[in-house]
């Protein structure tokens, strides 16, 4: 897995077509104040960065990007899940999915 600078990959993104995969560390969401469900996540973000939903889903589902974060100590991936109106990112462990994502604080204004 080729190595990329943060600043490089969030100017220019994954290397299109290549094999490299960036992942990203999740430290904190944005969600709709309105839903209290892993639907309602409107923005991942980690140290210098702030993606929206689609385009974390979108990298996902190129496999351009992976996505995680930790909890209790322990890597936990983000993957996407189709919802009834559009497909969402929910954390995925051993046993199955899991809240871990709605735990992180909110991310700050940009």
């Amino acid at each position: 897995m080729r190595s990329f600078s943060l600043n490089e990959t969030l100017k220019t993104g994954p290397p299109k077509g290549g094999t490299a995969m960036v992942e990203f560390l999740v430290t904190c969401i944005r969600r709709d104040v309105r839903s209290g469900t892993h639907v309602g996540v409107t923005h991942l973000g980690g140290p210098e960065w702030l993606w929206s939903k689609d385009d974390v889903v979108g990298a996902i589902d190129a496999g351009e990007h992976a996505f995680y974060m930790m909890a209790s100590g322990r890597r936990v991936e983000i993957a996407v899940v189709p919802g009834a109106l559009s497909r969402y990112v929910r954390c995925r462990a051993d046993q199955g999915w899991t809240d871990d994502l709605l735990a992180l604080p909110q991310c700050a204004d940009g």
